[in-house]
């Protein structure tokens, strides 16, 4: 045998054992991606949100899961009626008119304990400041005691008036949504769509009745979490609402507790988007290909 065959060979043979190198590396690849997928795709499925409650005597802060209505505190030394709205990644906060020790000032949240530190005064917002507090992805928005709209600087506190919202006056029940791409009001058992221009209320629908013997529902705090629209109806019952048709779907309930606040549970390291996840198991996937293009007699 002539040394160029034995050469060719023994190339031959070392490139089998890149091959097979090179498929366990893919198969090993390709098992992290799935097990990514799937531990990122669990982690999204937790419909977890930061809330504020009145629970067992106390004014408190912490998370709560809105598919069991189980609550988590991390502060039980909160003021009281505090609403909650986020937005840039930051939790915000602020008293509702009318008997809050945190009336008209605008706090950012420390999601780990609860403590406020103070932003500003929320100067021209109504008379007694804030009836209900929420958010889009874009900024924070507030009701006024005289039924205003009005943007709120999350930098100072300072409001900007938008206009008159023409939602109806002396309800028990006003809500503003949170986190979502518009916005909405609850106020007493009907829902609305709120112009972030004008700051004018549009009649969608009334939540109906989701709870059986409880009457029409009315919202006391509202929240997206995932896409979803969730309600607290009554302070206490955790709804989800259909934004086109403004019907509310009864959910689990906080035991001996009242909701004043919701505002998305959004993880620290958001889970990558099944789009990037394709990209990097089709990478790894055309990187082997090449590999193996190449190793091949």
């Amino acid at each position: 045998m002539s040394q160029q065959m034995v050469s060719q060979k023994a190339k031959v043979s070392a490139n089998k054992i890149e091959l097979h190198r090179l498929g366990a590396w893919s198969g090993a690849c390709l098992a992290l991606i799935a097990f990514v997928a799937i531990a990122t795709s669990s982690g999204s499925a937790a419909n977890m949100a930061y809330a504020t409650v009145a629970l067992n005597g106390y004014n408190q802060f912490g998370t709560l899961d809105l598919t069991t209505g189980v609550f988590t505190s991390l502060n039980n030394a909160e003021p009281n009626y505090l609403t909650l709205a986020a937005v840039g990644g930051t939790l915000y906060a602020t008293g509702e008119a009318y008997g809050s020790t945190a009336e008209g000032k605008l706090y950012t949240v420390n999601t780990a304990n609860g403590n406020l530190t103070l932003v500003g005064a929320m100067t021209n917002v109504g008379v007694n400041g804030v009836e209900v507090f929420g958010s889009t992805t874009g900024g924070l928005f507030a009701l006024s005691d005289t039924l205003t709209s009005n943007s709120v600087n999350p930098a100072t506190g300072a409001g900007t008036l938008l206009g008159p919202s023409g939602a109806p006056g002396f309800a028990n029940w006003y809500a503003l949504s949170g986190s979502g791409s518009a916005l909405y009001a609850g106020v007493q058992t009907n829902f609305y769509t709120v112009n972030t221009t004008t700051g004018a209320y549009t009649l969608v629908g009334s939540f109906g009745t989701p709870i059986v013997g409880y009457g029409l529902a009315q919202m006391g705090a509202m929240t997206f979490v995932n896409g979803v629209l969730y309600g607290a109806q009554e302070g206490s019952w955790i709804d989800t609402i259909n934004t086109t048709t403004g019907v509310a779907t009864g959910g689990p309930m906080l035991a001996g507790g009242y909701i004043y606040g919701l505002a998305p549970d959004v993880p620290t390291n958001p889970a990558p988007e099944p789009g990037s996840l394709a990209l990097l198991g089709s990478g790894a996937l055309a990187a082997a290909g090449i590999l193996r293009r190449k190793l091949l007699p």
